[in-house]
């Protein structure tokens, strides 16, 4: 439990880039994360789904990008 702290302060928190099928841009921003950068994740990962096709797209600790789409 103590070493999550740690974890956080030097991993950071994860970080919303879609939210109910829109884009995020201040999280892409501090992120430094391309709208490209985004796009290509959602190919690799959503199956062909578009933006509005997702819940919620997370960029994690790790520096990967999660997506989660909706049921269809």
């Amino acid at each position: 439990m103590k070493w999550d702290l740690i974890g956080v302060l030097v991993k950071g928190h994860f970080q919303i880039l879609i939210k109910d099928g829109e884009i995020q841009w201040e999280n892409m921003k501090k992120n430094n994360i391309s709208e490209m950068d985004l796009y290509e994740a959602i190919r690799m990962q959503g199956n062909g789904a578009q933006v509005e096709d997702i819940v919620t797209a997370y960029y994690e600790r790790s520096g990967d990008i999660s997506i989660q789409l909706k049921d269809q």
